[in-house]
């Protein structure tokens, strides 16, 4: 059973690859039409019965145990080293590379599902058994509720259950520690999460090994341009510093990306009146000073949360003083500074001078490229 599942989910992401390479290849239009009709134009009848052939594939691979999954990890990704090998030219390599994204993109999903049963298991472990009377009402409303489930969904349902008593034998940690570790480098998980299921996966790593850990991390701060300000207001702002502070250490993502994402975070935290003083200073300083080419929209949080507590301790507001850089803030902002008053006349005149002074070397510049040329 473990060789058939192997088998068809390998099957599946070839036929991924298959059509993707059609797509880009003209002499092989014909080939993506066909199966493309064949899908279309497929009875009811068979269409169900490959989703329930579907279905009992993914549930049976969901339900295996921690050992026989690190061996379908394994099994699956040398295939693709083997064929990266074989490239000869810079051509070969892009469409080896492809088919090994495509190829696994099945795999990241289907990792993502099984981490996410060790994550319900961690977090929500299963209650005692009740005692015989409340186990026989329990047992008649299961049955009535049976008689009014469909025959896929009672499927479904026994396939989950087998599976979390199989994920019960590890701990999470172990599952999730192990199953991360395992995973190629490349492997595209973070198209198959979001943002519950990285707060989920922080919480079960924090007793888990560095390593893992550290690939969370990176693989949050990949993903954190996808998050939703819901999402991130969720996210205690700790763990959102940790992130920050691994992705920058690791080079995981485009500084701009990154500082536009914090930034308009605390712009949205302090507008809702929800940001404390240490929060806002820890983000800001999370990310080195020039990951930020504008302060400008760092400024408006700042103005926005001194706003809405005027009177903070003199420790505190300066070091929001600090935290922003009015070298790096545009005319408009600094003008808004010196008329609101919040932020000492003496720094946004000497913000206003350093503009100044880099303004005329930028066109002393350019005036000596213009006598060269």
């Amino acid at each position: 059973r473990c060789l058939a599942a192997l088998l068809d989910i390998w099957h599946r992401a070839e036929a991924s690859a298959a059509a993707a390479a059609a797509l880009s290849s003209d002499s092989d239009e014909r080939f993506y039409r066909h199966h493309h009709h064949y899908r279309v134009f497929s009875s009811p009848y068979s269409s169900r019965q490959q989703q329930q052939q579907q279905r009992d594939t993914e549930n049976h691979l969901l339900s295996l145990p921690l050992p026989r999954f690190l061996q379908l990890i394994q099994a699956v990704c040398p295939s693709d080293s083997s064929s990266a090998a074989a490239a000869t030219t810079t051509e070969d390599e892009l469409n080896a590379e492809t088919n090994a994204h495509l190829r696994r993109r099945p795999l990241a999903e289907l990792a993502a599902r099984y981490l996410d049963q060790a994550f319900s298991q961690h977090l929500n472990p299963p209650q005692q058994a009740p005692t015989p009377p409340e186990r026989e009402a329990d047992a008649e409303k299961d049955d009535h509720k049976d008689q009014e489930e469909d025959h896929d969904d009672r499927l479904d349902k026994q396939a989950d259950e087998k599976s979390s008593e199989q994920l019960t034998r590890e701990s999470g940690v172990e599952v999730l520690d192990r199953v991360i570790l395992a995973l190629p480098a490349d492997t595209p998980l973070s198209e198959s999460i979001n943002a519950d299921w990285i707060r989920r996966a922080l919480r079960v790593s924090e007793t888990a090994s560095p390593e893992c850990r550290a690939k969370l991390l990176q693989l949050a701060g990949g993903a954190l341009h996808r998050f939703t300000q819901d999402e991130l207001r969720d996210t205690p702002a700790p763990v959102l510093c940790e992130i920050v502070e691994n992705t920058v250490k690791n080079d995981g993502v485009v500084p701009e990306v990154l500082s536009c994402v914090i930034d308009c975070h605390l712009l949205d935290l302090a507008r809702a009146g929800g940001l404390p003083v240490a929060d806002f200073i820890k983000l800001a300083a999370s990310m080195p000073p020039d990951y930020r080419t504008s302060h400008d929209t760092l400024y408006e949080a700042a103005e926005a949360l001194l706003s809405a507590d005027p009177s903070p301790p003199e420790s505190e507001r300066q070091q929001v003083f600090d935290a922003l850089n009015l070298n790096r803030c545009s005319e408009a902002i600094l003008q808004r500074a010196l008329d609101k008053g919040l932020v000492p006349a003496s720094l946004v005149c000497q913000a206003a001078i350093d503009v100044a002074k880099r303004l005329r070397h930028q066109l002393e510049e350019l005036e000596k490229i213009k006598l060269v040329s």
